[in-house]
């Protein structure tokens, strides 16, 4: 019942941190309607969902190893933002809740961090599967990870230039030119596409 009973390690700091990262998923879906304090809640609520539904759940109950987090983290963080924001209402401004250059310009320079830290973060996700450090999964993860990503984002922009340079659309594409939330979209959805085939040759 000490302090000095508490282990850390690892994979707890692992567990932290995805369960920070599963808030922030959420958060999106709240941008314009939250003051700090329903933040501070949510963050506080959606934390111990996350982590209850990992361990009771998927691997208590299903018995599921979610490498990557696309079920524990990606799925269920945006389904509990998503339930959130509807329970909460229309935002109180609606000008918070859209984008703008500003917005957009760091959303595309959080994904490009994102997209080289991305590789790392599959690879150390196989040590909740206790996974040795080094092994074929996790060289695997990386290569399939790093190729996920060039692929999706690849293909967005090739589908945005081939749009024609006459076209206005609302998806991101005018004029031939890549909206940068479209590209940061595409990274993301390349990084939680791949999760849990990642490991595999």
């Amino acid at each position: 019942g000490s302090v000095n009973d508490l282990k850390f390690d690892f994979v707890i700091f692992l567990e932290a941190d995805f369960a920070v990262i599963c808030a922030l998923i959420g958060f999106g879906a709240l941008l314009g309607k939250t003051s700090p304090t329903q933040v501070l809640f949510y963050t506080l609520c959606v934390c111990t969902a996350c982590i209850a539904n990992k361990v009771y759940f998927l691997h208590g109950f299903l018995d599921v190893m979610d490498v990557g987090g696309t079920i524990s983290l990606h799925v269920f963080g945006a389904v509990f933002g998503l339930v959130a924001s509807a329970t909460m209402g229309a935002a109180n401004n609606e000008v918070l809740a859209e984008g703008s250059r500003i917005s957009e310009t760091g959303a595309m320079l959080g994904s490009f961090f994102l997209g080289i830290y991305w590789p790392s973060f599959m690879s150390a996700s196989l040590a909740e599967a206790h996974i040795a450090e080094g092994s074929q999964a996790q060289w695997c993860a990386i290569t399939n990870t790093i190729c996920a990503i060039a692929g999706s984002t690849t293909t967005a922009y090739g589908w945005g230039a081939m749009r024609g340079p006459d076209r206005r659309t609302k998806d991101g594409c005018r004029g031939g030119r890549m909206r940068t939330h479209v590209l940061a979209s595409a990274r993301l959805a390349g990084g939680v596409a791949i999760g849990w085939p990642a490991p595999n040759p």
